[in-house]
């Protein structure tokens, strides 16, 4: 066969190769992206078997996290009991405390398991009170700031600034007065006044009574309230005391049946020169 016949043989099968669709340039195609699919699965092989924890990875990793979960667990434990071990020395420093200072062997009209101290909070100079009792001259004089007292006083209307009232009805010289009160809120507040002859007279300073002459009178629930100012007359205990030398608030805790304490709230006791006393609150319910 001569050339002229060769290239004839090739053309023909070039054109069969076309006929049925096989365009060579296709079939080199798809095998170069077949050659670099292979190459870059060979090529990064270590990484892409890495991308997908194994099974034993995956199950390191859970173990891992079961270990970080019981150590946090542990550490918050350990914390607890660190502030639950803080917390009962505390509390036992506070008992032995309470108890080392405590006044109620001394008590005359006492329960049992309630214990007096006086507290050791000093008043803070630079916050106003409420009221100001002093006795000048045998004249006891109440300051109120109605500013900042309005808020607590129950009443619908009330004064403004800074206003002093007398407290009158006393038939002897007042040695001393004292701001006190029982519980935990203003409610309790009580002003006391200790006589020359050992006797004690009061105002509260809320009260739905008329006859004890409270500084603001309030209805039965003790909701809303009227101030009348020319009613402030000081009250004898219906229980009367003598012999009383000087009159205290202090702190009152109760040791409660279940063994634990019920603390924070204050009472005023009147003491004697031998340093016995009264609960005040006793004798005024």
């Amino acid at each position: 066969m001569d050339n002229k016949e060769k290239e004839e043989a090739e053309m023909e099968q070039w054109d069969d190769v076309k006929n049925k669709g096989l365009n060579p340039i296709i079939i080199i195609f798809i095998i170069l992206i077949i050659i670099a699919t292979g190459s870059f699965i060979y090529i990064n092989k270590d990484k892409l078997s890495n991308n997908k924890p194994s099974q034993e990875t995956q199950e390191k990793t859970k173990i891992q996290n079961n270990e970080d979960k019981k150590e946090q667990t542990e550490e918050t434990k350990e914390q607890t009991e660190e502030k639950n071990n803080q917390d009962e020395e505390d509390r036992k420093k506070w008992i032995e405390k309470m108890q080392k200072g405590d006044l109620s062997s001394k008590c005359l009209n006492c329960k049992e398991n309630t214990y007096y101290t006086f507290p050791e909070t000093e008043t803070n100079a630079e916050v106003e009170p409420h009221f100001i009792l002093k006795n000048d001259n045998n004249k006891v004089l109440l300051t109120i700031n109605w500013n900042s007292f309005c808020g607590w006083s129950k009443l619908k209307e009330c004064p403004s600034g800074k206003k002093e009232y007398q407290i009158t009805g006393f038939d002897k010289k007042v040695k001393s007065v004292l701001d006190g009160g029982f519980g935990q809120a203003i409610d309790g507040t009580v002003f006391f006044y200790l006589l020359e002859d050992g006797t004690i007279m009061y105002n509260p300073l809320f009260s739905s009574n008329p006859s004890e002459h409270p500084i603001i009178k309030t209805d039965e629930h003790y909701s809303e309230g009227t101030f009348e100012p020319n009613s402030l007359i000081a009250q004898t205990p219906k229980e009367a005391l003598k012999d009383i030398t000087a009159l205290y608030q202090v702190s009152v805790t109760h040791h409660t049946e279940d063994g634990g304490w019920a603390g924070g709230a204050v009472t005023t006791i009147a003491m004697k020169a031998d340093g016995t006393f009264y609960d005040l609150e006793k004798m005024l319910q």
